[in-house]
């Protein structure tokens, strides 16, 4: 036996590959994701349960963690509790999959540590960023520097805990970017509006002063083509005529829904926020994101990350 077989056996966090476990029952998924992993050299394991994931914790102490969020026996809420009662969660990355946008389930993982939240099917291929040894500090310093019309997305002064936030997001929805272009943009907004707990996300493509288009909205794949009259809308002529995002804490009482009162008061949204999305350097439409009114509070934060997004599809459908 070598010296260097001698020191890994040794010491068993002496190694040359980071190791991942993956915990799904959908065991042909599982074992596909795995084998894409060992071939990019991730050292790999495979559970079905959270009973088989603790085992594996204990005595293989993987670097990273796909767990999806539902297993036979329970949910990886229990095992990320688990891997903290244990002293483990600080030197494993927790990342959770599954098939539902469920805003609740995100924000109690996200409170208790889990690093981020994939939505199936996602591309194999963005799950290296989440399994890499360090974040992609590149794709952070991009976002940091990307421009709108209206300036910096993130200046100097910005919160650091603020950048590696917009980062993660950003890893988050590279994940939504595969696929045929309505199938980007609809996955696009059921990641948008996972993460601000909104009500409607929707892609609304400017046409002319009378009408715009649904391209996309997160609840309703089928909305995608639908015809808006302008005059509806005033909240969209109003970004067009800035070309900068515009904020309605309150739809309800806001000056500048006056003329649609009759109409706004009969939805269950009152905050809107919307952000201007070019195409080819042209204004093409806007991000719309409606909610429950929000506090002030959380406009500060809503606002980068609708910059942030903003800026992904206009590069999504300029590249089309």
């Amino acid at each position: 036996m070598s010296k260097w077989s001698t020191a890994l056996k040794n010491n068993p966090r002496l190694r040359t590959k980071r190791r991942v476990l993956i915990a799904d029952d959908d065991t042909h998924f599982a074992r596909r994701f795995a084998e894409f992993l060992w071939d990019h050299h991730y050292e790999t394991k495979v559970v079905r349960t959270v009973s088989e994931a603790k085992d594996v914790v204990q005595f293989w102490r993987p670097d990273v963690i796909f767990c999806n969020l539902i297993l036979p026996e329970t949910n990886a809420l229990s095992l990320v509790k688990f891997m903290q009662y244990r002293g483990f969660a600080k030197e494993c990355r927790f990342i959770v999959m599954s098939k539902q946008a469920l805003p609740q389930a995100v924000e109690q993982l996200r409170r208790v540590g889990v690093h981020s939240y994939l939505l199936k099917p996602f591309p194999l291929e963005d799950a290296l960023d989440l399994a890499s040894e360090q974040l992609a500090d590149e794709i952070t310093k991009t976002i940091a520097q990307t421009q709108t019309g209206t300036g910096t997305l993130v200046d100097e002064g910005t919160n650091p805990h603020m950048v590696r936030e917009l980062h993660l997001i950003n890893l988050m929805m590279k994940q939504a970017q595969a696929g045929n272009s309505s199938l980007r943009l609809f996955n696009l907004m059921r990641m948008i509006n996972l993460k601000v707990r909104g009500l409607r996300c929707s892609l609304i493509h400017y046409v002319n002063d009378d009408t715009a288009m649904v391209m996309a909205a997160n609840d309703d794949e089928n909305l995608r083509g639908f015809v808006l009259r302008m005059r509806d809308y005033p909240e969209i002529q109003e970004v067009r005529r800035r070309l900068e995002p515009v904020v309605i804490l309150n739809s309800h009482t806001d000056d500048l829904m006056r003329s649609v009162q009759d109409k706004v008061s009969q939805t269950p949204y009152a905050t809107i926020v919307l952000f201007p999305v070019f195409r080819f350097n042209q204004f093409y439409g806007v991000l719309s994101l409606r909610m429950q009114q929000r506090d002030p509070a959380d406009m500060f934060y809503i606002e980068k990350y609708g910059q942030v997004c903003s800026q992904i599809i206009s590069m999504t459908i300029g590249s089309e």
